[in-house]
Formats: structure tokens, C-alpha cells, sequence
């Protein structure tokens, strides 16, 4: 587990939050225990965060500079990318120099890095990325909720 320490979180605050959303989402215990999930906060140009998968790990990037509730809704987002990777929602399979997405067991693209070429529509389009939108608000605020982050940090 590695996070920047940030003044604005308590020790391992981020992953912890993660693992435990990754729990309100995924069952089979099991799978959560293998997910090695890595968390760093970089400046990125375009995207509060972004959830990267290889095959040993995931890592979730998260701007530095959000607020406390942001920065958790952001990270609810990145980990139910998480989640639809960890339950099979979401594979990639590698092809020679190509790697196929596939969506609930039908492939989506022929080729991974089509995702970067869409127009913003067309990426908010997708159907992972329409479930995590959809759900990201919900889980972060669950999390708050559940343990009292704003009794902690005002």
C-alpha cells in the first residue's frame, strides 16, 4: 500500500477508504484480497483521476489539489473501475501488439488505446464509465458517512 502523505488525510486514509468501498461492491472476499491496489496523487492535465490496470496491480492516479469530499468522490470513481475489473465487469486480453476491451463478456474494442482517441461524448459514453458516474456520488457518500470523516477532519 503506498499514498502520499497529504495534510488533509489521516495515515493511509485513501487506501483504506478504497478497500472498503471495494467491499460495498464485491462479495467474494477472496478477489479483494488479491487486488494490489496502488494510489498516487500527480498532477494530470485533463482528468481528476485515473484508474490504471496491469496485470499484477492497479493503480489509481488522483489530482493533489481537491477538496477532502472531492477527492472521495474521485476515488469512489477510480475504485469502481476497480470493482468491474475485479469481478470480470470489465477484461482486457492482450492480442500480439493489440489489447481487446470486453464489456460483460462481449468485446468493446479491438484495440485499448481507441479509448484515448474518443471525443469527450464519446468516452463519457461508455459503459463503464456511465456506472461509475452513476454510482460514485452514492459510494463516496456512504463512506463519509460511515466513518465520520467530517467529525475528523471539519
Amino acid at each position: 500500500m503506498e499514498v502520499a502523505l497529504l495534510p488533509k488525510f489521516a495515515r493511509n486514509e485513501p487506501i483504506k477508504a478504497v478497500y472498503w468501498m471495494l467491499r460495498q461492491m464485491v462479495r467474494n472476499r477472496a478477489l479483494i484480497e488479491q487486488a494490489n491496489i496502488k494510489i498516487y496523487f500527480r498532477h494530470m492535465h485533463r482528468d481528476y483521476g485515473r484508474m490504471y490496470y496491469y496485470p499484477d496491480r492497479y493503480v489509481i492516479v488522483i489530482q493533489p489539489n481537491l477538496s477532502r469530499k472531492e477527492t472521495f468522490r474521485i476515488l469512489a470513481h477510480e475504485t469502481i473501475h476497480v470493482a468491474q475489473y475485479v469481478t470480470g465487469k470489465i477484461r482486457e486480453v492482450k492480442s500480439g501488439k493489440k489489447t481487446k476491451v470486453f464489456w460483460k463478456r462481449k468485446k468493446f474494442f479491438d484495440d485499448k488505446n481507441i479509448e484515448d482517441k474518443l471525443s469527450r461524448t464519446e468516452y463519457f459514453a461508455l459503459p463503464w464509465e456511465q456506472e461509475a458516474y452513476k454510482m460514485e456520488r452514492k459510494l463516496s457518500a456512504l463512506y463519509l458517512e460511515n466513518h465520520n470523516v467530517e467529525r475528523i477532519f471539519p
